[in-house]
């Protein structure tokens, strides 16, 4: 329970964070070099992680891998085929958690049981 209380509360500050300081006000700069998107300040993870270091501790959402799984065409992998926050986050949407599915059809989408 407690557990489900801290996700909790880490998912509702994430999405606050993305909806009301950078999406809904359009500071793109939060991320992107300029004001009208473009590239990146940082590689993807490293960006991600300037906000959101909790998310990648031990055992918590297992980045920049080959994955060992076949991934949907759909859920983007860097140039050289790596996982990032965004291939399962979709960093510019308005959903809760920005999860490019719901959660068990995202999961199941390459862990297969």
């Amino acid at each position: 329970m407690k557990y489900i209380i801290s996700t909790f509360i880490i998912v509702l500050s994430m999405l606050m964070f993305h909806l009301t300081d950078a999406l809904q006000t359009k500071e793109c700069t939060v991320c992107h070099v300029s004001h009208s998107g473009g590239p990146v300040k940082k590689p993807l993870t490293e960006l991600c992680v300037t906000c959101h270091k909790e998310r990648i501790q031990e055992g918590e959402h297992v980045v920049d891998i080959i994955p060992k799984y076949q991934v949907p065409q759909n859920f983007p992998l860097t140039k050289d085929g790596k996982l990032t926050c965004i291939t399962c986050h979709d960093q510019h949407s308005k959903e809760p958690m920005m999860l490019r599915l719901e959660p068990m059809t995202l999961c199941n989408s390459c862990h297969k049981k």
